[in-house]
């Protein structure tokens, strides 16, 4: 009940947010029902599924955050989605990885994001759960729109105002570490599951 309320919760509040660290807030409340999932399964499986998921999150979450920290302006000036309109032409390298790690929350393939839902949606499906990662799926896509909704702004919108970006090497270089990590975990899932299991 925990989980179906967090995931539906989150995306669908998501959506009505024009603030991203608001809309941020509340999809980290589906993600925390996706985590559910795998404590619901109650098997080994889901146990590793919730170690990995939490593990990409983190990046993910990192990655985010530490985009908009860059790209926020003085008294949160940038902190509306319209502020992210035209970035793929003014600052093309932020755009590009902030673009990759909404693909990754959106859960979409071959990123990290999306074997974390992966691997608890299996271990649900395999303690007869089907329902619930069936719901899961329906949530997951519900959250497509509003992370693809930024890529679109970025890349597909004229700018609306004027973002300087900071020019933080420490900040820029910690959200280049955790999309490389990112996309790592998409292509080699494997290597960290198996560590997983390791200690299980």
């Amino acid at each position: 009940v925990l989980s179906i309320f967090s995931m539906l919760f989150g995306s669908i509040v998501a959506i009505a947010q024009s603030n991203i660290k608001r809309m941020l807030a509340y999809s980290s409340i589906s993600h925390a029902g996706y985590i559910l999932i795998g404590l619901a399964s109650g098997t080994s499986v889901g146990v590793a599924g919730v170690v990995f998921y939490l593990a990409v999150y983190t990046f993910m979450n990192l990655a985010a955050v530490g985009i908009v920290a860059l790209i926020e302006g003085e008294n949160d000036s940038n902190l509306e989605i319209n502020s992210y309109s035209g970035l793929g032409t003014k600052s093309p390298v932020l755009a590009a990885l902030l673009a990759i790690i909404m693909f990754s929350l959106a859960g979409l393939p071959p990123l990290a994001g999306f074997f974390a839902k992966y691997y608890v949606f299996i271990a649900a499906i395999k303690s007869g759960l089907t329902w619930l990662a069936i719901l899961g799926i329906i949530s997951s896509v519900i959250s497509v729109y509003f992370y693809l909704r930024i890529v679109v702004l970025m890349y597909f919108k004229e700018a609306e105002g004027e973002v300087v970006p900071s020019k933080s090497f420490s900040g820029f270089f910690g959200v280049v570490i955790s999309v490389v990590l990112v996309i790592l975990l998409g292509i080699f899932p494997g290597s960290l599951l198996d560590l997983i299991n390791s200690y299980l």
